[in-house]
């Protein structure tokens, strides 16, 4: 084992750590505090990444990440139990101490995660995985309708689906009740919205199956964040390994991204296969690259730090195995392209460019003026 394991494998946690406080600490919203959170977040990261204090790590035992991990899984049960999970729901007492019994129980089994490594293995990850899904599945049935253009994006293209109509030509009403939201150029005169489906298609197979077999395509999220929490714990299936999986999973704001109807698990499960590729069938760490090029428009920008995934490979094997998945990436997509060409460019490439930023956005980039 590389010596600074423990010291970097800490750092990594602890940035997962600050980025999903800062995420609690404002619903994703720009705040000084949440910022800060987040800025914190990234330069661990960076860290993680450079490492630039490496001949430290054999100075550090495998004591560290237990004791970081098993902190911040208190700090995160502390913050899911201190607050409501959601900011839709339409639920009573009763129903919320369920919740609150469920995250409770939650808690135990993360703290039964550093005992032994087989029992943890056989038993504990599989029913804390187990017991996500059900709080998941109680949140979706207490937040049915979140007040989101998100759900409203995915209604729209449903329905245009099942009556055999291109998603990427319809529009949606506008939600908000308010320009801001919105760049001039893709607002009609009659106040909709002139965007059809604004995710790339591998999100839109994936969220369209899971309407139709369950009546709402968040269960197809839920889903994602299960199996990304699976690939990450069994990538090593090792204390660490399951633990921060946990931290991943019960992240303080995780039933409220699930609420809201946020595609951005699809890619969170996509990153799970793809480590759990590289660690364990390296040989088809392409196909869960190309999935994660298929999924999200940002996903290319990842890019640079997939060459990590190839260690002690030749650089032509690596370019090779990253034109596979951008070839896999390209299937994917290219059906719905074709099926309208200046519509799905209007939609997914477009849109995002005349969109203004938003001034209430966790981002640098956000206008506070």
């Amino acid at each position: 084992m590389n010596q600074s394991a423990p010291l970097y494998g800490s750092v990594f946690v602890a940035a997962m750590l600050a980025i999903g406080y800062g995420l609690q600490a404002s619903d994703g919203s720009l705040q000084n505090g949440a910022i800060v959170a987040v800025t914190i977040g990234v330069m661990l990261a960076i860290l993680g990444l450079v490492r630039p204090f490496a001949a430290l790590g054999n100075r550090f035992d495998e004591r560290l990440p237990i004791v970081v991990i098993a902190g911040g899984l208190g700090l995160q049960f502390g913050l899911l139990l201190g607050g409501p999970p959601g900011v839709d729901m339409r639920i009573d007492l009763n129903e919320y101490a369920t919740y609150q019994m469920g995250v409770g129980v939650a808690a135990v089994l993360s703290g039964l995660l550093f005992t032994s490594l087989k029992w943890t293995q056989r038993v504990v990850f599989p029913a804390l995985l187990v017991l996500f899904m059900l709080l998941g599945v109680w949140m979706l049935k207490a937040s049915p309708d979140p007040a989101i253009d998100v759900t409203a994006f995915h209604r729209q293209a449903f329905a245009a689906l099942e009556r055999g109509q291109n998603p990427h030509t319809q529009s949606i009403a506008n939600v908000y009740g308010s320009d801001g939201f919105y760049g001039a150029e893709v607002l009609t005169s009659d106040g909709r919205v002139n965007v059809g489906y604004p995710y790339l298609p591998l999100s839109l197979y994936l969220t369209f199956a899971a309407h139709k077999a369950t009546g709402d395509y968040r269960t197809s999220l839920l889903l994602a964040m299960v199996i990304g929490a699976a690939a990450l714990g069994y990538a090593r299936a090792t204390k660490w390994s399951f633990g921060a999986a946990a931290v991943f999973l019960f992240t303080p704001r995780a039933f409220f991204v699930l609420e809201q109807g946020w595609t951005d698990s699809l890619a969170a499960m996509f990153v799970g296969l793809t480590i759990f590729l590289a660690c364990r069938a390296p040989r088809w760490l392409w196909v869960g690259v190309g999935l994660l090029f298929a999924i999200k428009q940002y996903a290319i920008g990842l890019s640079p730090l997939l060459f990590l995934l190839w260690t002690d490979t030749p650089w032509v094997k690596v370019l090779r195995e990253l034109a596979r998945a951008a070839g896999l990436a390209v299937v994917l997509t290219l059906p719905v392209f074709i099926w309208n060409p200046s519509a799905f460019i209007k939609d997914v490439i477009l849109f995002q460019i005349r969109q203004p930023f938003r001034i209430d956005s966790l981002s640098y980039l956000a206008n506070r003026s």
